[in-house]
């Protein structure tokens, strides 16, 4: 029932999803923009075919927030997809219930096995049982679609009246991280309809991809979330300052509508920046968190210079 935990939701906190969605898809166009700047830049050597089909994925991802479908009456599209589930009223029997949502979740599944690849856009997200209770955005390898829960489009994680340094660093930072994840060492070999691409193929066993991979030193487990959290935060950073310099020329400050920084504290916007970023990583629940948060940061040149670190040694780097 999670499709309609959704809606509730978001009808219970009178959100309103479309402005919601047209700020965050601001954002992960700006984070977007800055992946495909790295891969024109070709740090890699790749070739103009491989090149083209990195850029062709990366364009073709598709950002969907609360797992709903654009351009439908919800509750509408929510009766038709839920037509045929009975689930009896006059007793609790949990066990019964489950088996029945269950059963029909995995009929809706195997469905969706024997029809076209569906539009994230406008198709309901068939999630894995595993994702259906996550508050954290996630990446869809299948659809090549970044989920971002009805949970996170709300106070406290994101506001549509505050600084665009709080944006960035919260918002713009995990939807980033989820994007490295199309490009990541697995999911690099898939094309953006899930298909193995031979391309992709070449660039997993290229000699400058598997020479980066080995910076990281760490272990298969971890690498995909290493390297997710350390793109992660140089895109949303990037992005961040292109958006400074865009309302510039443009003659306004967007940055500072709402809530600005300077009335809560006097740091710089570099430190909110990073320190706002590093709020995601204070849960229980994942054991890296430490690990990688220390990683993302170690050697990397905006932070050091934002908190006057000691400069090390280069940070690792994929792209």
């Amino acid at each position: 029932m999670y499709m309609a935990t959704s809606l509730l939701i978001a009808e219970s906190r009178n959100l309103n999803l479309k402005n919601h969605l047209e700020i965050i898809e601001k954002i992960f166009e700006g984070v977007r923009q800055q992946l495909l700047l790295k891969i024109q830049h070709n740090r890699l050597d790749l070739t103009a075919e491989q090149k083209d089909m990195v850029s062709r994925k990366v364009r073709d991802t598709v950002l969907n927030i609360s797992k709903l479908p654009e351009g439908h009456n919800l509750r509408e599209f929510l009766f038709k997809y839920y037509e045929g589930l009975e689930i009896p009223l006059v007793d609790q029997d949990f066990a019964r219930d489950h088996l029945i949502l269950s059963q029909f979740w995995n009929r809706k599944h195997l469905t969706k096995l024997s029809q076209p690849a569906p539009n994230p856009k406008n198709e309901f997200i068939l999630t894995e049982p595993n994702m259906i209770e996550s508050a954290e955005p996630y990446y869809l390898p299948q659809g090549n679609v970044i989920v971002v829960p009805v949970d996170l489009v709300q106070d406290p994680f994101f506001l549509l009246n505050t600084h665009d340094v709080f944006k960035y660093s919260s918002m713009g930072f995990v939807l980033a991280r989820e994007l490295m994840h199309a490009i990541d060492p697995i999911n690099i070999r898939f094309d953006s309809e899930g298909n193995l691409n031979e391309a992709g193929v070449e660039i997993a066993n290229s000699p400058r991809f598997l020479e980066s991979l080995q910076c990281f030193n760490t272990t298969d487990s971890n690498i995909k979330g290493l390297l997710a959290h350390i793109g992660g935060i140089n895109l949303a950073y990037s992005a961040y300052l292109e958006s400074i310099k865009s309302s510039s020329k443009n003659g306004s400050d967007s940055s500072v509508i709402g809530v600005h920084p300077n009335n809560i504290t006097s740091l710089p916007l570099q430190q909110v920046f990073f320190l706002n970023a590093a709020q995601s990583f204070c849960r229980d629940g994942l054991d890296n968190n430490n690990v990688w948060l220390k990683e993302m940061l170690y050697s990397y040149f905006p932070f050091d210079s934002a908190f006057e670190c000691f400069p090390k040694e280069d940070q690792c780097r994929m792209w």
